[in-house]
């Protein structure tokens, strides 16, 4: 188990199953850096303008970002159309100049240079947004569909959300469910989650609940299969594109086998800053593939994913 001065929890070699409980002592609480001041030259023109309109100058910090979370709620519009701009500096720039509209992850990194813009210390977060409660288990439901992204800016000497992304993003994903399939779905979810409890704490009074579970689930897909709303639901079949891309990139091997090194990674540090400072030109190319593999909306092609692979074990070599 390893935890950052930043707040991130790693666990090496997660078991399928475990019970844990989260308890936060406000003890350690990381101080802004320089890190969280940077602005991305690219993007200082249409900064200075949104701030200039805005009139976020001179604000105290509180002020501004609500003012900022009002702009975005009056004037822009949540959307899961992701665009065809492949370059992200270009379509980041479109979605404040020119759509107003975009998913959660564009009101993030706009919110979070628009505060650094005016001198507020700010970051992005990504986790997921929860608000689905099942009362019958006293417990909250995590969907895909929640993951989230959201600014946080150090404001009165500590770290708060700054949420920006219109209130309706979570309706618009809901409504993209299958009601009648989510509920299969959720049925046999909850058999095997049923079932993980039921191998941990070894009570076979759980056991019985499972079976019940089955058998509803059993008695649901037969009632499904002699509808006649089957045929207009197979029809139109919904595709589910993941979240997450790019997490099995080589680079990652690469900065594990220098993390011992005097060449490590700091905890505060993104990738792009940590060879800037190593001022190497190939682990600058290769950093740049890593970010296209991992952000790039239209992905990375076959031979550039092929690329990063083989420079990549060229490096391991030379390190050995």
């Amino acid at each position: 188990l390893q935890s950052t001065e930043l707040g991130a929890v790693k666990i090496d070699i997660p078991p399928r199953t475990a019970n844990y409980q989260v308890f936060y002592t406000g003890k350690r609480i990381s101080k802004p850096s320089r890190y969280d001041l940077q602005i991305p030259p690219q993007h200082s023109d249409w900064l200075q303008a949104v701030s200039r309109e805005l009139k976020l100058a001179g604000l105290p910090p509180k002020v501004a970002a609500d003012r900022l979370k009002d702009y975005f709620q009056q004037h822009f519009f949540y959307s899961l159309y992701l665009g065809t701009q492949t370059d992200p500096d270009q379509a980041l720039r479109d979605f404040m100049l020119k759509r107003k509209a975009g998913h959660c992850e564009y009101f993030a990194a706009a919110t979070v240079l628009l505060l650094r813009q005016n001198g507020i210390p700010a970051r992005l977060a990504t986790g997921y947004s929860v608000s689905e409660y099942l009362p019958e288990s006293d417990l909250y439901l995590v969907r895909r569909r929640d993951a989230h992204a959201w600014a946080i800016a150090y404001l009165n000497g500590i770290w708060q959300p700054v949420d920006s992304t219109p209130a309706q993003w979570q309706t618009m994903e809901a409504d993209n469910a299958n009601g009648v399939w989510q509920t299969l779905s959720d049925a046999w979810s909850n058999s095997l989650f049923k079932l993980q409890q039921w191998k941990i704490s070894e009570t076979q009074g759980l056991m019985l609940k499972i079976v019940g579970v089955l058998v509803l689930i059993l008695y649901l897909a037969t009632r499904l299969f002699n509808s006649k709303h089957l045929a207009r639901l197979s029809a139109k079949p919904i595709a589910i594109k993941p979240i997450c891309t790019g997490l099995d990139s080589e680079f990652y091997q690469l900065e594990q086998r220098l993390q011992n090194t005097q060449q490590a990674r700091f905890d505060n540090e993104s990738l792009q800053h940590w060879v800037e400072r190593l001022a190497s030109p190939e682990l600058t190319q290769l950093c740049q593939l890593h970010y296209q593999l991992r952000f790039d909306p239209k992905g990375i092609s076959a031979e550039k994913r092929e690329l990063l692979r083989q420079r990549v074990n060229v490096c391991l070599s030379s390190f050995q």
